[in-house]
């Protein structure tokens, strides 16, 4: 089985706890766009196996 090398996910801005959950986890905030839905804002995170 192939193993990721990069996993990305979106988190609303106004969610501290898991944003401070991911970057624990070496998570990286790449973006911060509007989610035309919601109105809320939200932050593309992203993960690289150290490796890489």
């Amino acid at each position: 089985m192939k193993e990721k090398e990069e996993l990305s996910l979106r988190v609303y801005e106004k969610n501290a706890e898991a944003i401070r959950f991911y970057t624990n986890n070496s998570f990286k905030i790449k973006t911060k766009e509007l989610d035309e839905n919601t109105g809320e804002y939200e932050y593309l995170m992203k993960w690289n196996f150290k490796g890489k």
